[in-house]
């Protein structure tokens, strides 16, 4: 018995620094992104549900998406529609007419052949327009052009928004997301499109397209470099390779996979927190996080 007492004080005593040293590491990362906080972001304002629907559907570019589009919209009747990037090129965007648009890439800020999708958006968008546009664009060259191209349509309103990484524990990380402060890993520009959602207090929120199955889509070719065949709804008529591109190396691939699944974790606790539900319609979605639905 006395063995047995020693031992289990020994699990206890493992269960404690185990405890103690995550309590630290949380401090820790908590305090460093309100350092973050206050170098990087900037005040922004409150959202508002200006569509009054208390439902949002979140449609993604990933590869089901198509199949969603060409039979499945029936589903968005009575619900606001969100959509992200460069789906904006796609001839759905005019037929869907989306009332929030989110971009998070800075390549269509670095790149002028990129930035090519603002005006794809001013041309197409005749109907009111939520576009929300990371505010470290501001710092790109191509912002006054891009900027002054959207006040050309008075229909598309911009909400600048702070892509700044958090980390903490999930009272912090709640209340900065809830702020604006900043957003969990925003790795996939679907971190601040539910969690724009979460902010707009819409009561259900619906995933689609958000296949995510970059995992089965890797491999690394004989000059050891780490490629993926990352496909799209809107490029898949484009053929089997268009989407084909070199990825950064394989440890930091899988590690921005992670941080990206983690960050879903974190928006889908907030989420519940806050009575909100957020269901991943997408068949054989990698995100293991979300209730899954089928529509």
């Amino acid at each position: 018995m006395g063995k047995q007492n020693e031992a289990s004080l020994q699990v206890k005593q493992a269960g404690i620094l185990v405890a103690i040293q995550q309590a630290l590491k949380a401090g820790t990362a908590m305090f460093a992104s309100l350092l973050k906080i206050l170098l990087l972001s900037r005040p922004v304002k409150p959202l508002d549900r200006v569509g009054g629907k208390a439902e949002v559907v979140i449609l993604a570019n990933g590869p089901s998406a198509k199949e969603f589009l060409e039979t499945g919209t029936g589903f968005l009747a009575g619900k606001d529609l969100l959509t992200v990037n460069y789906s904006v090129l796609s001839p759905f965007f005019a037929e869907l007419r989306p009332l929030f648009h989110v971009v998070a890439d800075p390549v269509v800020f670095a790149d002028d052949k990129m930035a090519t999708l603002f005006d794809h958006l001013v041309q197409k968008t005749e109907w009111p327009l939520t576009l929300f546009l990371p505010r470290y664009a501001k710092k790109y060259p191509l912002w006054d052009p891009v900027s002054r191209k959207l006040q050309s349509n008075p229909r598309i309103r911009v909400r600048l928004y702070n892509m700044t990484r958090i980390d903490g524990p999930l009272g912090f990380l709640e209340r900065a997301v809830m702020k604006g402060w900043g957003l969990p890993a925003p790795r996939n520009v679907l971190v601040p499109a539910i969690a724009h959602c979460i902010r707009m207090g819409f009561s259900k929120i619906y995933l689609v397209g958000v296949d995510h199955s970059w995992i089965k889509l890797l491999w690394v070719n004989d000059q050891n470099e780490v490629m993926i065949d990352d496909k799209h709804f809107y490029d898949a008529s484009a053929g089997p390779a268009s989407a084909v591109h070199r990825s950064a190396p394989l440890y930091k691939t899988l590690e921005s996979i992670a941080l990206v699944l983690q960050s879903y974790q974190v928006l889908d606790r907030i989420a519940q927190k806050r009575g909100i539900h957020v269901y991943n319609t997408t068949p054989g979605s990698y995100i293991d996080v979300f209730d899954r639905m089928k529509i």
